[in-house]
């Protein structure tokens, strides 16, 4: 917040601003969520708990190669930027190589000074910018698959029910046998739906 600000404004805007994205982030993240244990734990096959697990274990190895792509690029911008240092010890020169930060900013302290604490901070910030954007990218990593699995597990579903089903259909148990499942194929369906 901005130093000439009362202190009653700083709190109600820091109050405005939790209330709107626990409204806006939060409460959402979480009616997907509970939907995704819902389908979980709705489902009874041992074929569709098997098409689940081949989405989540998908989308698992998708959110280990973001994070891993992530912390190497953070590891590549801490090795380019401590580099010039590890020449000055190893191979000096008669003068210094020049630092530079890896974030062109402007602070209100001397870069040339304070080049170290002001990285450590930078890396620290690095850190935690990774933590929080790699959690909401895999958020959506593990929607999309999940809402994949949905799909496809309709489409299973269809193709059982259809499978073994002569061109005349009878009335008989065969026939509520299909309609239980084509009735319980379309309320998957319109899960996958509202999902998405």
């Amino acid at each position: 917040m901005w130093p000439h600000q009362s202190e009653k404004t700083k709190l109600i805007r820091t109050i405005y601003t939790q209330i709107a994205m626990l409204l806006c982030i939060v409460i959402p993240m979480n009616v997907i969520w509970n939907r995704i244990e819902y389908d979980w734990n709705e489902l009874i096959t041992t074929r569709g708990i098997n098409i689940l697990k081949e989405y989540a274990s998908t989308s698992k190895l998708y959110n280990i190669i973001l994070i891993g792509l992530y912390y190497v690029g953070v590891i590549f911008l801490i090795f380019q930027t401590i580099l010039p240092t590890f020449l000055d010890v190893v191979l000096p020169l008669n003068e210094s190589r020049p630092l530079n930060s890896p974030i062109l900013m402007d602070s209100l302290i001397k870069q040339t000074i304070y080049f170290y604490p002001t990285l450590a901070s930078t890396y620290v910030l690095l850190v935690f910018f990774g933590i929080v954007t790699t959690a909401v990218n895999g958020f959506f990593v593990v929607c999309v698959q999940h809402a994949c699995a949905m799909f496809r597990l309709v489409r299973y579903t269809l193709d059982e029910a259809f499978e073994n089903v002569d061109q005349k259909l009878y009335v008989n148990e065969e026939n509520e046998r299909i309609c239980e499942k084509i009735i319980r194929t379309i309320k998957t369906h319109k899960n996958a739906i509202e999902l998405v």
